[in-house]
């Protein structure tokens, strides 16, 4: 067999590439019954795995030689599959990196970009002439399949739930879509999409395209969508809007982050037409303008309700707050934020002071310290005194959480006058500290 394909690559090389393509993906049919094709699929599902790896836990992979035998066992069944196929070229590429000596990430890289997508392209029916080409999208394509298959979803009985629509694409060719409730009630269009319909595919370092946040918390026995997104090493996900819910929102976003998956949002334009199909649902997470005398009077009297018409509170820090119904938690509640507590209020009216103390000192200590004249001892003195002060918070919050350009200067100032009002300051004192 493989006298055949070796033979057969010399024939192919002498045809026109379309020819070529065309030829390599019938002889790959001839030759890989469907186990192999299977097996293949794997073999390279793992080594973009690998790839992901190596790129987030590189100098945790110890010992790199006991790394480097593993890989190599996938590397040789690569080449020869790459030589069954008649793609000695590729082989020929890939066996220049054996035997691995701490070059894993060098070979997995080339693997990633250029074999992957080769082998790919001979294993989709899509390759063979007289068969129907799978089109490449934009990713701009695949936000508006994302929105529009949203518009398909049905609240559950009884409660307003939000409109998702999730696509998963690979170099712009779509392996699956799903939206919210399309197989059961409730359902969550990830959970359709990665477990329903792709349950057997290999989606390392595929794209994922979904009109909302992932969840990061569900019901007993259900898996979040976003741990689902990780498992299944998704390499990129497009994010429509965040969860409103805010024991949700963001918390999807920055678990994809640190679990290295690269986020990036639907463009700017697509986000209002998300927000406008979700109106519904985004009243049940929205204050009304127009507080009710419940939300500003204290203590609160028993039967009050809040803006959404559910019981008014106080959590255990003190913060005066409106018990929502979890609708991922039958039963369970959770606290929409009325008012915070007085605690929280001057520690942040405290932060704030710091800050702007912190960049008034760096300007005195700047203009002392350009200035033509020499210092008076009693200047360097205040001189001496800002800095040690500036040192202190530069450790209370770390340097590079301090510093703004004129925008974040004039907001933070803003935020401090506005809390130095609330506890008790004139509005013409509330900048002087």
């Amino acid at each position: 067999m493989g006298m055949f394909a070796r033979r057969g690559c010399r024939r192919l090389r002498s045809l026109p590439a379309s020819s070529l393509n065309r030829s390599v993906a019938v002889l790959s049919d001839l030759i890989m019954t469907p186990d192999r094709k299977t097996a293949i699929r794997k073999l390279l599902g793992e080594l973009t795995v690998d790839f992901i790896d190596t790129q987030q836990y590189f100098e945790d992979l110890e010992p790199q030689g006991l790394y480097d035998t593993a890989l190599r066992g996938k590397l040789l069944a690569l080449v020869s599959y790459l030589k069954l196929i008649g793609r000695d070229d590729l082989s020929a590429s890939v066996e220049q990196f054996l035997p691995l000596h701490g070059n894993a990430f060098e070979a997995l890289t080339f693997i990633n970009d250029h074999v992957t997508p080769e082998v790919m392209s001979v294993l989709e029916p899509a390759s063979v002439e007289g068969m129907e080409k799978k089109e490449r999208l934009s990713d701009r394509d695949l936000m508006l399949q994302a929105i529009e298959l949203s518009r398909k979803c049905i609240s559950e009985p009884d409660k307003v739930s939000p409109k998702v629509g999730a696509v998963i694409a690979r170099d712009g060719v779509i392996l699956g879509t799903a939206y919210r409730g399309e197989y059961a009630t409730g359902d969550h269009a990830e959970f359709t999409l990665m477990e329903m319909k792709l349950q057997k595919e290999v989606l390392a370092g595929a794209t994922l395209y979904t009109t909302l946040e992932p969840c990061t918390s569900r019901g007993p026995d259900k898996v979040p969508c976003a741990a689902r997104t990780i498992e299944r090493r998704v390499g990129k996900v497009f994010i429509g809007a965040l969860d409103r819910n805010p024991r949700i929102r963001g918390k999807g976003e920055l678990q994809l982050l640190d679990a290295g998956i690269q986020v990036a949002r639907f463009d700017p334009d697509l986000i209002p037409v998300i927000e406008e199909m979700n109106r519904d649902f985004l009243r049940v997470f929205r204050k009304r303008r127009k507080r009710s005398t419940a939300e500003t009077k204290d203590p609160v009297e028993a039967g009050q309700l809040g803006p959404n018409g559910f019981r008014i509170g106080y959590t255990e820090s003190g913060d005066k707050v409106e018990w929502i119904p979890d609708e991922e938690f039958p039963g369970e509640l959770w606290p929409m934020l009325l008012r915070r507590n007085d605690k929280d209020i001057l520690a942040a009216y405290e932060e704030f002071a710091d800050k702007v103390k912190w960049n008034r000192f760096k300007i005195q200590i700047e203009k002392a310290e350009s200035s033509t004249e020499p210092l008076t001892p009693d200047q360097r003195s205040i001189v001496d005194l800002h800095k040690r002060l500036s040192a202190d918070i530069e450790e209370k919050y770390g340097r590079e959480n301090l510093g703004w350009d004129d925008f974040e200067w004039g907001f933070l100032q803003g935020k401090m006058s506005a809390l130095a009002w609330v506890t008790g300051s004139e509005w013409e004192e509330s900048l002087d500290m």
